[in-house]
């Protein structure tokens, strides 16, 4: 595809993120998708994505990602975004601060037979910890498992 197509294809995954939208975000992930995170051992699968994005619905119900930048080369599409939410109600043990706080967040994605097959993610885990009124407690929440 081309380079065009891939950054369009990011784009409609942020924005999917954006909806909690985690049907439509099935369509977009290989059925084989791994992401990489620095703070998680394993990658994770295309349910695991989905399954966040449902869980999105109910804590963060405002979650935005904001793209800054997106970059597109062969397979590869490079993007740097602004995640801002709020968090509104209980997530996992954690009860709600109802902050609203920024991550700043860049991904490195693959993109092979038209889908997102692969991801690498760079968060800003202190910004997650200060919306999830953990900070400075050294607690950084698997946000996926």
């Amino acid at each position: 595809m081309s380079l065009e197509y891939n950054k369009a294809l990011v784009r409609r995954w942020h924005d999917l993120e954006n909806w909690k939208d985690g049907e439509a975000i099935a369509e977009i992930l290989a059925p084989d998708y791994l992401g990489h995170r620095l703070d998680h051992p394993q990658p994770l699968t295309r349910d695991d994505v989905i399954r966040f994005v449902n869980e999105q619905r109910r804590s963060f119900p405002d979650l935005r990602d904001t793209i800054h930048e997106i970059v597109a080369e062969g397979d590869l599409v490079a993007v740097q975004f602004t995640r801002t939410a709020t968090f509104a109600s209980r997530w996992r043990e954690l009860e709600p601060t109802r902050r609203t706080d920024s991550v700043s967040m860049s991904q490195l994605v693959r993109i092979a037979e038209d889908q997102i097959a692969e991801s690498w993610l760079v968060w800003d885990s202190a910004g997650w910890e200060r919306l999830l009124g953990i900070y400075g407690k050294g607690i950084c929440k698997e946000v996926y498992t």
